[in-house]
């Protein structure tokens, strides 16, 4: 397989980071209160390396190893908090894991863990957050930073549903004590990407309408993390066997007037995609249709294959003002081992199986070893060509 480029504070132009979310709570019980669907199947299916310990020295060597086969050089690590088992499995275990080499680590903040719902959204873990982050992520060398040539490395740092703050007009104030915190802890600059890109973007005034335009003057790149709700907001249902032209719709249409958009306020538009999507496992009362890893008429895989096709384009960046801030061009994988969502592209093993119906609606699900590995690495190859070190 081809080996990335080394992403540093180098700006290299025209170089694809290829992100995928990645979930370190896994620890000595594979998070397993909260279920997942293949576990659920019948017959039975189970990652490749069994229901793992991802504090294990020798998992995270396999997990490197296959997302370097699929040219995956950044995970974004889901952040729950100070001690949490995300941070500890984060910073005790991956980032000095020995293999690391030059792999990179953002932090994906969990909004609703940290700014709860439950305690009307309050701001009060956010300063304490940051200071955390300062001291145990953002000055290592591995943490994955953008160049800015006014203000040295700023570290990235993806905000889970910043939409939800927007809003509730809380945006504003939130990435306004993030950026002072980390400025007076570390003298940093952060650079955030939010998840703010939801659904349709047609109908919406990027250019005259504050409401509809100000999450992007204070948000330095968006992307959409939901891949799965925005694809239905597209076309009017959940889940299902998506059709070649409605992935193409929601790629070419949808998302490229999102950019359009974005861009007109320097802001970066990241694409992302998924292969699949089934909750039914853990969110059994949402009675979520799963969407199939097929689509229409073809193969299994081909959603995943499909949606790179349109998504990699979207990730252009010679529309943005680049003269101080130099982002790489990036995409996002939603993701590399969320199997409560179903949404994972580690590797599985097992029996096909579409049983029990009410958690498979039909759908065959396979053990489908490195095939989304794969689908990734040649997806994403032709885009390093040349940037080789």
């Amino acid at each position: 397989p081809t080996i990335m480029p080394t992403i540093n504070d180098e700006f290299i132009p025209g170089q694809l980071v290829v992100g995928a979310y990645y979930y370190p709570w896994h620890a000595d019980d594979f998070h397993n209160d909260e279920g997942y669907l293949r576990y659920d199947l019948d017959p039975r299916q189970q990652p490749a390396l069994g229901e793992y310990d991802d504090r294990d020295e020798s998992v995270i060597t396999q997990h490197l190893r296959w997302s370097r086969q699929a040219n995956i050089n950044l995970w974004v690590t889901t952040w729950w908090g100070p001690d949490s088992q995300s941070d500890l499995t984060t910073r005790q275990n991956i980032l000095p894991h020995p293999k690391l080499r030059n792999h990179k680590i953002a932090v994906l903040y969990e909004t609703l863990g940290r700014i709860r719902p439950s305690q009307n959204y309050s701001l009060h873990r956010v300063e304490s957050d940051m200071q955390h982050l300062c001291a145990n992520f953002f000055d290592h060398p591995n943490y994955y930073t953008v160049n800015d040539t006014a203000n040295g490395p700023r570290p990235v740092l993806f905000i889970y549903l910043s939409r939800h703050l927007a809003n509730r007009n809380l945006l504003r104030v939130t990435t306004e004590l993030m950026r002072e915190t980390v400025r007076n802890t570390c003298g940093k600059e952060l650079y955030i990407v939010g998840d703010q890109v939801f659904g349709r973007a047609s109908g919406l005034d990027f250019v005259s309408n504050v409401n509809h335009y100000f999450p992007f003057q204070l948000l330095d790149a968006v992307t959409t993390y939901d891949v799965y709700g925005s694809v239905a907001q597209i076309v009017g249902e959940k889940g299902g066997t998506l059709t070649q032209s409605q992935v193409q719709e929601y790629y070419q249409g949808e998302q490229a007037l999102w950019k359009q958009g974005v861009e007109r306020h320097n802001c970066q538009f990241i694409p992302s995609v998924s292969p699949g999507y089934n909750d039914l496992s853990v969110r059994p009362q949402e009675a979520n249709p799963p969407l199939s890893r097929s689509l229409a008429g073809q193969d299994r895989g081909s959603l995943l294959r499909e949606a790179l096709k349109y998504a990699i384009p979207l990730a252009d960046t010679s529309s943005l003002n680049t003269s101080v801030v130099r982002p790489h061009r990036m995409l996002m994988v939603n993701s590399f081992n969320e199997f409560h969502e179903d949404s994972q592209i580690e590797p599985v093993v097992g029996n096909s199986a579409s049983f029990p119906i009410e958690l498979s609606f039909g759908f065959e699900y396979e053990g489908y070893g490195d095939k989304y590995l794969e689908i990734l690495r040649v997806g994403t190859e032709k885009e390093i060509d040349g940037l080789l070190s």
